[in-house]
């Protein structure tokens, strides 16, 4: 199953802030997030690090999977108290541009 977000039917909300109790109707959410990072740290391993996400998760960074964590439905499996640490491959990143995560 492949989730994907239509930027028509997103609401805007400035992190970090407490997300509050969604419908159970909402079945997943989706965050994006655009930054830039400089070639002087081409030579440095970068990754992302996320204390705790809820429930599953599915990282992608310039349309290139970098790292999940727990199981979608059908087959649902939580990784709620998983600390995540996600190395993102040097030849994902786009130097000096934006990056998409």
């Amino acid at each position: 199953m492949h989730f994907e977000s239509n930027a028509s039917e997103c609401n805007q909300i400035k992190l970090p802030e407490t997300i509050q109790r969604l419908p159970a109707t909402v079945t997943h959410q989706t965050y994006t997030k655009e930054f830039v990072i400089s070639s002087e740290l081409k030579s440095i391993p970068l990754g992302l690090w996320f204390n705790h996400i809820d429930d599953v998760d599915r990282v992608i960074v310039n349309e290139q999977q970098i790292g999940s964590t727990g199981k979608f439905p059908p087959n649902f499996e939580s990784a709620f108290r998983h600390q995540r640490v996600y190395y993102i491959p040097s030849e994902v990143i786009r130097y000096n541009q934006f990056n998409r995560l």
